[in-house]
């Protein structure tokens, strides 16, 4: 079958000027069983660009962005931990972990009030 989207029969499209169509034809593909190796072909796109594009947006309704691992704390809990820093300046770390998310380290805690732009003001 000849591809579809190609200014030549031998050189093909990069990535960045792919059309949301042509997006929306990988995932369609995808979804119906087709391998990316097919894709690829059927569409004359590089390989590793329809492996990104396919794995990125099955990744977008996920919550974690980037590498890492996912946070031990919510952001409710953030958002207390920097409270109780701020209420009484002479809280240990440790006290804190303790009364506002159990289980987690004193470095976790220590990190979470870094990101808020806080000193380490406790002992």
């Amino acid at each position: 079958m000849v591809p579809i989207l190609c200014s030549y029969a031998h050189k093909p499209i990069p990535s960045k000027y792919l059309s949301e169509w042509t997006r929306g034809r990988m995932y369609g593909l995808h979804e119906r069983g087709m391998p990316l190796r097919e894709i690829s072909n059927y569409l004359n796109i590089p390989l590793t660009t329809v492996h990104d594009i396919v794995v990125a947006g099955d990744q977008e309704l996920k919550e974690r962005k980037g590498r890492g691992r996912y946070p031990k704390t919510s952001k409710a809990q953030n958002d207390a931990i920097v409270e109780e820093a701020l209420k009484n300046c002479n809280t240990t770390y440790k006290d804190i972990a303790k009364k506002i998310a159990t289980g987690v380290s004193e470095k976790t805690i220590k990190c979470r009030l870094a990101e808020k732009n806080l000193k380490k003001w406790m002992a």
